[in-house]
């Protein structure tokens, strides 16, 4: 199984290491970008868990969050940015009828 994670409070390349180093024995492939603050991470699930990976990077100190919420929170923003155009619009196009 492949996730990716958003990894919170990476400042350098040893810090990404440092998650590297606490994972490389339990999952099968990793490569974090502390740029981006990402990690994809490929692991097998009967040998260990999302919730496992996750609380093995917050141990290390970092904050961590399934890139698929983050994806979400951006979509539902999205949504509400339109609906607000959308409602200031109707009461512009309102208040030209009424004026």
């Amino acid at each position: 199984m492949k996730k990716s994670f958003m990894i919170q409070g990476m400042t350098c390349n040893s810090c990404a290491q440092k998650i590297e180093d606490a994972l490389k024995d339990k999952v099968k492939n990793i490569s974090i970008n502390f740029a981006k603050e990402t990690a994809e991470i490929e692991f097998y699930p009967e040998k260990i868990s999302a919730k496992e990976i996750e609380q093995i990077i917050k141990n290390e100190g970092y904050g961590v969050e399934n890139k698929k919420n983050k994806e979400i929170n951006k979509k539902n923003i999205i949504a509400w940015i339109i609906f607000g155009i959308s409602v200031l619009l109707l009461l512009f196009i309102l208040y030209k009828i009424t004026g």
